[in-house]
């Protein structure tokens, strides 16, 4: 077994990267070490939940080498161990961690797979990770491609032969963009749907250019309704709900987010939303929720 590739930063930075990358949702995620940055992808079944994200050179202490590895998450909540469970006490005491990616060399989809991780702080720690078969067809392989170079998903419209077209500018995205915080989502779409007896979805709608909520409980009468702050919204009329993944992905990120959905009918059965954070500079945040079936 040799070492493949190494990761180190701040235990704060690290964990940061596994709970904003899996959206606190995926109880696997891959992550792919090239040398000068990191990536992680995952999806959930039937692609409820998608996320594809990047973690620049600048946001560690040092990335080297190159691999792919599917990471059990871990943290409260899931099924099994995994990262945020092991990184309680292996933090070191500079708050610095280093991460090393172990394996034979065997090939994965890119790069050689890693069948253990190993890190290094105030204790150290050695684990095997997931790599059968079965493991590695859980990843979308195929999403990142699907995103253009400014981070707009490109509508399944586009495909040709099942193949975008090569000019960026030939693929559809959705129409609908509101940009809001995160913060703003969990306090005026979140807490009210979530407050609201029988309400089961969060809704994103908007109407001539404004941000709007309207939720209705179980009980007669029972409404929660009225404008979301917003810093800008473009595109037609909308009117979608979604359900799963989208209050623990909005659960771990703050600061400006970006939306972006298209109408129900638009091409696509049941268009989904995208939640993007490309204003940091050191990591690009995005994922796809898909909206319940015919729920409009």
């Amino acid at each position: 077994m040799k070492e493949l590739a190494t990761i180190r930063a701040t235990t704060q930075r690290l964990n940061q990267m596994i709970e904003q990358g899996s959206g606190d949702y995926h109880e696997d995620l891959l992550i792919r070490v090239t040398g000068d940055r990191v990536e992680t992808l995952m999806q959930t079944n039937a692609r409820q939940v998608v996320s594809y994200c990047t973690w620049e050179s600048s946001y560690f202490d040092e990335v080297s080498g190159e691999c792919e590895a599917i990471m059990p998450v871990g943290g409260s909540g899931m099924d099994q161990k995994g990262f945020l469970d092991y990184m309680k006490f292996a933090g070191g005491p500079d708050g610095t961690t280093e991460i090393t990616f172990l394996g034979d060399g065997e090939d994965g989809e890119h790069a050689p797979l890693a069948s253990h991780w190993q890190a290094e702080g105030s204790l150290n720690t050695k684990l095997r990770l997931p790599s059968s078969d079965d493991d590695l067809e859980a990843v979308p392989w195929d999403h990142p491609v699907r995103w253009t170079p400014d981070n707009q998903y490109a509508s399944v419209r586009c495909l040709e032969d099942g193949e975008l077209p090569d000019d960026p500018d030939d693929w559809i995205t959705g129409p609908v963009v509101i940009e809001t915080t995160a913060d703003i989502i969990r306090s005026q779409i979140i807490d009210p749907a979530d407050f609201a007896d029988g309400v089961n979805y969060y809704p994103i709608s908007t109407e001539d250019g404004a941000f709007l909520l309207d939720v209705e409980g179980s009980q007669q009468d029972d409404a929660i309704w009225g404008e979301i702050n917003a810093e800008s919204v473009e595109g037609p009329d909308v009117t979608r709900q979604f359900q799963p993944g989208f209050p623990e992905i909005f659960g771990v990120l703050s600061g400006p987010v970006r939306i972006q959905t298209a109408p129900s009918g638009d091409g696509d059965v049941d268009p989904p939303m995208t939640v993007v954070q490309d204003h940091l500079g050191d990591r690009t945040i995005r994922h796809l929720i898909s909206a319940l079936a015919g729920a409009n």
